[in-house]
């Protein structure tokens, strides 16, 4: 079954717009706590990705697909420096 032309760039929208809604809605309101923040900063860039790699999946350009990879290497950074924070807060 071969999928319409279009189908992963909309779906990658439709994931995209609410993911953007609910970063700007965390950004400026903040949650009760920084585990909290940090689950919820995690979901968001993974749905980020999705929509990414929908898209990618959709052109199959090479700059998608970079962009795709740069987005797991920033989790990836993101999870040592929150690791590295954590480890300090430990040690005082």
């Amino acid at each position: 079954m071969k999928l319409q032309e279009g189908t992963y760039q909309k779906l990658a929208i439709a994931i995209f717009i609410p993911t953007l809604g609910w970063y700007i809605s965390v950004f400026f309101i903040g949650t009760n706590s920084p585990q909290t923040t940090l689950i919820t900063v995690v979901g968001i860039t993974s749905l980020f990705l999705l929509s990414a790699l929908l898209f990618a999946l959709g052109r199959m350009n090479k700059t998608a697909i970079a962009v795709f990879l740069l987005g797991i290497t920033s989790i990836l950074i993101l999870f040592l420096v929150v690791g590295f924070i954590e480890s300090l807060q430990g040690i005082t």
